[in-house]
């Protein structure tokens, strides 16, 4: 498999559902005749290898049809939230400038005044009578249109990640690096034609690349998960559906063995994978799952979106007794490197702590139309002159048995709800507002669902917004999971400050969490 579409290639039985979406479904065979009907289209109209076509639908068939419409145009596709607020959309826009969007009519709204520049797909929902799609399209239109040579390091998608600067992040992944990780994955695991996958995270997240791609390489079968709220919706779907695998973000691992769930009531029998990961989860909630689900294995998979997916695996069926904390991230994949190095660039001994560096097939080509940050993040190390490797910013140790074990980040970002996010983005949101004069956000952890952000304003004399006001403004520039959880405002003179005279930020925690009654 050279190209990220021919997964779908080879399948023995045409009919069978490749994806599922509630009382829809798609097979092979229409999901092949739909995406070769969506990829002539974007040929014709004049699309070439690496260029971008932006997809912002809600998850669907039609999103997934999408999906495999540009990989086979030889195009990269961006998957975008459909809810994305309107500052982010435009500045993803102005990133990867794309030079087609596949949306809906409602979509298409949002767009306005955004996409001068690019076509638009107008996708209309999946008719199981004519087995086909119907599209609009603008744009120039190049009847003959032919699709250039390809090759294997041309980018497979774009996916956007919070950035640290106030922007977000185009990770661009080639097909050579997505098909390397998706052939391992696919074999390591056992994923089969018998395998019926879960997907619960959004399309726009790489954790796509298992749900859909190592799923289809291998025959089986999609179910694609609309937003849950409580986790007994999850649960029933897990049951109905007999799920054999299924990937989870930590956060909802939680939420399973919670006092919100009700687990024993469901047959979860045919349930034998979960692979889980984006953020670290703690042991006494994997051993209670295999408590209540005893035939369970687990794939703890670390690996930033940098790295596409998984750069590391620690894949076992019992929990060790007496172990604590987080498990191990593993080690690392075939055609991956990992190194954990100290300052002075030498590798660090067992159960010393050093930053990890990711080299191999699997490292990105670079974000989007942002050169510099590239050179910041892709390095040389000793151990590999002249080859560009990810610096990580997260540091490790490595136990007695060569795994590598997650320690920390070095840098201000945390995990919420399985989305990274960078403290100092949230910060930026609160002060492009005109009446915050400064603004600290810092993460907690509940427990239950994870990092929770704590966000402390000051505000100009006599002009401070309402709580609501303020949620209502950062709802216009950030994400839903962005927003934080509780919002203190203060005086500048109630910030503390270190000998240097920069806000001290653990003292101001420490303080939160004794007013807030949380010590």
């Amino acid at each position: 498999m050279k190209y990220l579409e021919q997964v779908l290639d080879g399948k023995e039985d045409w009919a069978k559902a490749a994806v599922a979406e509630g009382d829809r479904e798609l097979s092979y065979k229409d999901l092949c005749v739909c995406s070769g009907r969506l990829a002539l289209l974007l040929r014709q109209n004049g699309v070439s290898p690496n260029d971008h076509v932006l997809i912002m639908l809600e998850k669907s068939l039609e999103a997934v049809v999408g999906i495999f419409g540009v990989l086979k145009s030889g195009a990269a596709y961006v998957p975008v939230d459909y809810a994305i607020p309107p500052a982010r959309l435009d500045c993803i826009v102005s990133s990867c400038r794309p030079q087609f969007v596949i949306t809906d009519s409602g979509g298409l709204d949002r767009l306005s005044g955004i996409l001068p520049a690019a076509g638009v797909l107008l996708v209309g929902r999946y008719d199981e009578d004519y087995a086909c799609y119907s599209f609009g399209y603008g744009g120039k239109r190049i009847p003959n249109g032919r699709l250039p040579g390809r090759s294997d390091k041309d980018t497979a998608y774009v996916i956007y990640t919070s950035g640290s600067t106030g922007r977000p992040k185009g990770v661009m992944i080639s097909h050579k690096s997505a098909a390397a990780f998706i052939r391992t994955a696919t074999d390591l695991v056992g994923y089969s034609q018998d395998t019926r996958f879960l997907n619960v995270s959004p399309l726009y997240f790489d954790a796509s690349l298992v749900d859909l791609f190592c799923t289809l390489k291998a025959g089986g079968t999609v179910f694609l998960m609309k937003k849950f709220v409580w986790p007994n919706e999850l649960l029933n779907v897990l049951d109905q559906e007999r799920i054999t695998d299924t990937l989870m973000v930590s956060s909802v691992l939680k939420l399973l063995v919670s006092r919100f769930s009700n687990l024993r009531r469901y047959s979860l029998d045919s349930l034998r994978t979960i692979w889980y990961g984006a953020e670290p989860c703690p042991t006494e909630v994997i051993r209670e799952l295999k408590r209540l689900l005893p035939q369970l294995r687990f794939i703890h998979g670390y690996g930033p979106t940098e790295t596409t997916h998984s750069a590391t695996l620690y894949i076992f069926d019992r929990v060790p007794p007496g172990a604590g904390g987080f498990l191990p991230i593993g080690k690392p994949l075939p055609g991956v490197q990992v190194w954990a190095l100290d300052e002075d660039g030498r590798q660090v001994k067992p159960g010393e702590i050093g930053e990890l560096y990711i080299g191999g097939v699997q490292v990105m080509k670079g974000y989007c139309g942002d050169p510099a940050r590239t050179r910041e993040v892709l390095v040389e190390i000793p151990a590999r002159p002249g080859e560009k490797v990810y610096r990580t910013g997260d540091y490790v140790t490595v136990d007695e048995d060569g795994n590598y074990v997650f320690v920390g980040r070095k840098d201000d970002a945390v995990k919420v709800g399985g989305h990274l996010v960078y403290l100092s983005e949230v910060e930026q949101a609160l002060l492009a507002h005109g009446n915050i004069m400064d603004a600290i956000v810092l993460a907690d952890e509940d427990g239950l669902f994870n990092a929770r952000l704590q966000a402390f304003v000051v505000c100009r004399e006599g002009r401070q917004p309402t709580a609501e006001d303020l949620v209502s403004w950062l709802r216009q520039k950030l994400p839903a999971y962005m927003l934080p959880d509780r919002l203190v405002f203060l005086s500048g003179a109630e910030i503390p400050k270190n000998a240097s005279g920069k806000a001290d930020r653990r003292a101001l925690a420490a303080r939160y969490r004794r007013t807030a009654g949380l010590e």
